[in-house]
């Protein structure tokens, strides 16, 4: 017979997002010692939210672990995949994007960024140039009431991201993780996007200033998320986070966040 208090926590539950409703169930199932001494919402709140960020970290690192795809595997992979690429490739030279030094950003500091930007249920997260697809699946995973999008240019990468896609545990995530293989200035990610993730470190001048020009193309209350790159032209945008560090493979970058008017 449940307790009065199990009964509580499971009235709480009915009113969290999945993957905190599933960690609290599971802690309640468990019979969490720290749960017992927990008697008002905000504190039940910031245990589950915690254990259910773990809980995404774990199928993550576990997801990229089975498959042996780490930082330093898909940075050889661009390399070499850039390597078979010349200036006489039309294809390949035609977009600036081929040239990236690669990197990834934490899976806690993107979790950190997201939380501050508070996705909701059914909104669309795009990550522009994905690589081997840890944002996406951090996203999808944080996030499963997401519609999730990336686009990676480099084949490599993409064949990559799609062996993690095939791996990816979660039930029905073909309906809702997308990954496209193109150039992010050819596919349309700006029409039915409301939050884009870019990794814009290693942008060149002339790159930015072109995803810039799509951004303004996002409809009216779209987040718009770049790292380390600043919009130059506000007017069109409130700025959401400004400086907001976020850790990276190669150490921290600042994040700033702008919401399309």
């Amino acid at each position: 017979m449940p307790t009065k208090h199990t009964m509580w926590l499971m009235q709480v539950a009915a009113s969290l997002p999945v993957p905190e409703k599933h960690a609290l169930k599971e802690m309640v199932l468990r019979g969490n010692r720290r749960l017992r001494s927990i008697t008002n919402v905000e504190d039940v709140h910031r245990v589950v939210t915690i254990a259910a960020v773990s809980n995404a970290f774990r199928a993550w690192y576990t997801l990229f672990d089975s498959l042996a795809i780490s930082t330093d595997t898909a940075r050889y992979l661009h390399q070499n995949e850039h390597g078979l690429h010349n200036d006489d490739d039309d294809d390949w030279a035609a977009s600036s994007s081929a040239s990236f030094t690669y990197g990834e950003v934490d899976f806690f500091g993107l979790a950190s960024l997201l939380a501050a930007v508070r996705p909701r249920p059914g909104q669309t997260f795009c990550d522009l140039g994905h690589g081997t697809g840890r944002a996406v699946f951090a996203a999808a995973l944080l996030y499963p009431e997401l519609r999730v999008l990336g686009i990676e240019l480099v084949p490599s990468l993409f064949q990559a991201s799609r062996r993690a896609f095939r791996a990816f545990p979660c039930h029905h995530h073909e309906h809702s993780i997308q990954l496209v293989h193109g150039d992010i200035l050819h596919v349309d990610w700006w029409s039915g996007c409301d939050f884009v993730w870019v990794n814009a470190t290693a942008f060149s001048a002339t790159l930015w200033n072109h995803v810039q020009t799509l951004a303004l193309r996002l409809q009216p209350g779209a987040i718009f998320v770049c790292l380390t790159q600043t919009m130059t032209d506000t007017a069109a945008f409130d700025t959401v986070l400004a400086q907001w560090p976020v850790a990276t493979s190669w150490g921290s970058e600042l994040a700033h966040a702008y919401r399309r008017k």
